[in-house]
């Protein structure tokens, strides 16, 4: 389509008062943007810019796309969610992280959707399960929690269509890759093994340098060590208790609060390194429980055991209908390659004239913030925003300001995961006169700074960059907060030689061009040169992080048969209505697993069939007539409901042993990888032979079950009939 096409069918088009579904269905596709246009502009007071035209036609026809920051993408994704759900008859999904921006969306476009006869949902509140013209606001937590929950459940729930509905990616980067690294899991409770936990921390503490090794970050024991573990524990599982060792050393070495974590309410929540973002951990490495007596707090007496699990890779890789946006999905292309997506770049109709400073690089931290606080005097009345890896950093730098302006002469404001859910209308003031904001990356995310005439005319926000970010997209995200949309703003980027990822790939080098130069500790550097090495170090540091991503898909991509036979069975069991075709199945399944007929009657024998005068040449002839009285046996005396129950908890209940034992393989691959054998090639072959175990064993115990639940109640009944 072109864009010129379409601003015309705008101008032209009249809406009406009451939506003609069928009318509009009719229209040309310029002539439905033009409308969908005229209706965004009479509840927002918003006319859609050229490039966001585009973007709307390439989410629409399930791109990618590389909006900047700034540039308006939420607007741009009416217009496709409106049309899928129209065209399709199917229920469409705006997908975020970020639940407070979520909701700043829904409440804002939710008249747009009703106009068009779209009911709309936020996070399936109000979902209505009988209508398809329905659009869900949802968290991507939310989105699969309630996709898998929909198989493990036997009741009724909320049935998401991933092969039919259409699914639109905001914040794309967090959510298809930095949320990736970790499988989501559904779960339930078990008691938890304190004694167990508490042993292995003791035991831990009391390591030395000597018992293990520390290679790329991760820790591994000693073959020494591993042989002399049953001095200190019995009755053990090796991988299992190698691999919760390794991960303690690592929690106890590693972990820091405030920076990689925080605690409210004696509850550990993880810091997302990424976005600044808390989040519940509840990880299978028992990270949670390592930390929690790390820090002197009481273990909870239960544990989450995993019920069902996909990666966020298999999940939005086996949905055809997808769109995705960020600003930066050009930067992180083969993450979005590796999704099926096509990608775009639009180019903003405004032209970009903030102001990036070179970039400043000091000795130490202490000279870094000395010289900060110089800087922001000569910015006068400007709104300044400060940005750092961690909460730590950022309170750090928030008391000292505290400090030097006690006269209260600017306005201080501390944004982190610590208080956005409270304070999160604080961003309003952002960008008011004599503000200072000090932040983690979570202001990199989603946040429109409002700025005013008056700071517009002496020169916009201006964002100070603290430390090195773990990646270019972290940068991108947080130089985007100012300078939007044609604006006015600058950026200024402080380093020093303590910021994490220089002491981990440049310190020693960083030190020698001090030496060298004869610079003192007070001495600034601004070298493009050294800025061109310090962006290779982010580059090496999202390298590392491509390949814990792919790592995840290999491993994840081996269970995704499995979880989808299992999730097969479940599905045909909720919907079957006619068990007695079902059991004949599920029984001929069995038989096929024997290959000699005697183990056909030995098994027949296991669920109390007496077999033992049937010659075993009789056998064939009446094989037939012997499972046809089995299933009627079983329906005469239990209800098609107990049945439905008793196959589901059956399943559930290997399945669930099954996701443990996979827990269990791949903590021990690391030592086949040790032996030079492919990791993923050893998994794969441990997880196939592992399920047709735990299929052979799902398809027993139905009718296992089944005899034992009625022997149970005949024998009840005669004891009452006693």
């Amino acid at each position: 389509m072109k864009i010129k096409n379409i601003k015309k069918e705008y101008e032209n088009i009249t809406i009406q008062d009451k939506f003609n579904e069928n009318e509009f269905l009719k229209y040309s596709l310029e002539k439905k943007f033009g409308y969908i246009m005229k209706i965004i502009e009479k509840y927002t007071n918003k006319k859609l810019y050229d490039h966001q035209i585009q973007a709307s036609e390439d989410l629409y026809n399930n791109k990618a796309i590389d909006l900047a920051t700034g540039g308006g993408k939420s607007l741009a994704s009416i217009i496709p969610l409106i049309l899928k759900t129209l065209e399709n008859n199917k229920v469409s999904y705006f997908i975020s992280i970020n639940e407070f921006l979520l909701k700043r969306d829904f409440n804002e476009f939710k008249k747009i959707y009703e106009y068009f006869g779209i009911k709309i949902s936020f996070l399936f509140k109000d979902f209505d399960t009988t209508s398809n013209k329905q659009i869900v606001y949802t968290t991507n937590s939310f989105l699969i929690s309630n996709y898998l929950n929909n198989f493990v459940s036997l009741n009724k729930t909320i049935s998401i269509d991933i092969k039919n509905s259409y699914f639109l990616i905001d914040e794309a980067d967090m959510v298809l890759i930095d949320n990736a690294l970790y499988p989501f899991v559904l779960h339930t409770t078990q008691p938890l093994n304190q004694e167990y936990l508490i042993d292995i921390y003791n035991y831990t503490k009391d390591l030395t340098t000597n018992d293990y090794t520390i290679k790329e970050h991760n820790y591994y024991l000693t073959e020494n060590t591993i042989e002399n573990l049953n001095k200190n524990f019995e009755n053990f599982d090796i991988n299992s208790l190698v691999f919760s060792i390794e991960n303690c050393l690592y929690v106890l070495n590693n972990y820091k609060k405030d920076i990689d974590y925080i605690i409210e309410d004696n509850i550990i929540f993880s810091i997302n390194p990424k976005t600044g973002l808390k989040e519940v951990l509840n990880t299978k490495d028992y990270t949670k429980q390592f930390i929690t007596l790390k820090e002197g707090l009481e273990l909870e007496k239960i544990e989450k055991v995993i019920i069902d699990k996909i990666s966020v890779q298999s999940f939005f890789k086996s949905i055809d209908n997808k769109a995705a946006m960020s600003g930066t999905t050009i930067h992180e292309s083969k993450y979005f390659t590796f999704y099926g997506f096509d990608i775009s770049k639009i180019k903003s109709s405004f032209k970009d004239i903030k102001k990036i400073y070179p970039t400043k690089i000091y000795y130490n931290t202490r000279q870094k913030i000395i010289n900060l606080l110089k800087d922001i005097e000569k910015l006068n009345e400007r709104p300044i925003l400060i940005t750092t890896n961690n909460i730590k950093s950022a309170e750090l730098i928030f008391n000292t300001l505290k400090e030097y302006y006690q006269n209260n002469e600017k306005i201080l404001s501390i944004l982190t995961a610590k208080n956005i859910e409270d304070d999160f209308n604080l961003i309003q003031k952002m960008g008011n006169k004599n503000t200072i904001t000090v932040s983690t990356q979570i202001a990199g995310r989603g946040i429109d700074i409002p700025i005013n005439d008056e700071i517009e005319k002496i020169g916009g926000l201006h964002v100070m960059l603290f430390e090195v970010n773990n990646g270019f997209r972290i940068d991108e995200q947080l130089i985007g907060r100012t300078g939007r949309q044609g604006k006015n703003g600058s950026v200024q980027f402080y380093y020093s030689l303590e910021d994490p990822l220089l002491v981990y790939y440049l310190n020693d080098k960083l030190k020698n061009i001090f030496y060298r130069l004869n610079l003192k500790e007070d001495d600034v550097i601004e070298s493009r040169i050294i800025t061109k090495q310090i962006k290779q170090t982010q580059m090496k540091q999202e390298q590392l992080e491509y390949q814990m991503f792919e790592n995840m898909a290999n491993f994840s991509l081996v269970l995704d048969d499995s979880r989808n036979n299992i999730h097969s069975l479940i599905t045909e069991n909720k919907n079957c209505n006619d068990y007695n075709q079902l059991l004949k199945k599920i029984m001929f399944n069995i038989l096929d697993l024997y290959e000699k007929p005697q183990e056909k009657i030995d098994f027949f024998e296991t669920l109390g069939v007496k077999l033992v005068d049937l010659e075993i040449k009789e056998y064939y002839q009446k094989e037939k007539k012997i499972i046809e009285n089995l299933n009627r046996f079983i329906l005469e005396n239990l209800s098609e409901k107990d049945v439905k129950t008793i196959i589901h908890q059956v399943i559930l209940v290997y399945y669930i042993k099954f996701l443990k034992n996979c827990d269990i393989v791949q903590e021990g691959i690391t030592w086949r990888s040790r032996a030079n054998k492919d990791p993923i090639i050893e998994f794969k072959k441990e997880v196939f032979n592992m399920f047709e175990i735990t299929l052979k064993n799902i398809r027993v115990d139905c009718f296992v079950n089944c005899f034992k639940n009625i022997q149970f109640r005949l024998e009840k009944q005669k004891k009452q009939e006693k």
